[in-house]
């Protein structure tokens, strides 16, 4: 069965399945509060509007029994990135078109700034907190971008978004070009660098992850010894750098593959 949900403004998605925990895809403005829990519109029965507005955001719809009828709560689900006095490699799951001021405000005066690779200028991209606009070319950012934030010594912080909004097969593309590439490992935990460029080790010379506890890069190169390499898995979330040979695809598999 299709059960359809809608938002107080008549956006919405349709739930495909009815089941005590579903996922499904809101549309409608700006999440504020990514832990809330929100009732919604099920079946046109109503429950109280808490939250006045959303961005794209993943979820469940929970299932209640109100009186006579049936009531949804959409719940969402959260990505939890901390923060250390230095520097820190996030993937930013937040939604796109947030400004890097915006972020920089919303995480408090530890920022220092954020950084983002422009492969197309093969230079990086700077937003400095309490510099004037001019002095800053980070604008906008889009959802998935690897980004590099300072934060002043002896600071810890938590940057608490909402999770990825991935496509319906679960998949995603990156295309790495020659030279240096930085992008975000939304794949699955554990992920063995080797396997991960499984069939094109060839095209690469080096990856590189910031590890922000040590404050220092950890590498991996197809044609070091393994004593050299310090670098061996990726985590989910994790920004890789890739020095390639060549340009190439990779495919991430964002969701876990459904059973055939």
């Amino acid at each position: 069965h299709a059960f359809a949900v809608s938002l107080e403004d008549g956006s919405g998605a349709v739930v495909d399945q009815f089941d005590p925990a579903v996922t499904v895809t809101l549309t409608a403005g700006l999440a504020e509060a990514p832990n809330a829990r929100v009732p919604l519109l099920l079946d046109g029965r109503s429950g109280a509007w808490e939250q006045p507005a959303f961005t794209s955001v993943l979820g469940r719809v929970i299932f209640a029994i109100d009186g006579p009828g049936i009531v949804g709560l959409f719940e969402f689900e959260t990505a939890r990135q901390p923060l250390t006095g230095g520097l820190n490699a996030i993937t930013f799951t937040g939604r796109t078109g947030t400004t890097a001021r915006e972020l920089a405000e919303r995480l408090g005066p530890a920022v220092e700034s954020i950084l983002r690779f422009d492969a197309d200028r093969g230079r990086m991209q700077a937003f400095v907190a309490g510099a004037p606009d001019f002095a800053s070319d980070l604008g906008e950012l889009r959802q998935r971008d690897p980004l590099f934030l300072r934060v002043a010594p002896g600071a810890t912080l938590d940057l608490v978004d909402t999770e990825l909004l991935s496509p319906p097969d679960g998949l995603r593309t990156v295309l790495l070009r020659e030279g240096l590439n930085v992008f975000t490992m939304t794949g699955a935990n554990r992920q063995g660098v080797f396997d991960l460029f499984a069939g094109r080790i060839d095209f690469i010379e080096a990856v590189f992850r910031f590890d922000a506890g040590a404050q220092r890069w950890l590498h991996w190169a197809p044609d070091a010894p393994a004593f050299v390499n310090t670098l061996g898995t990726l985590e989910r979330l994790d920004v890789v750098v890739v020095r390639a040979l060549e340009g190439f695809t990779l495919t991430l598999r964002e969701l876990p593959q459904p059973p055939e």
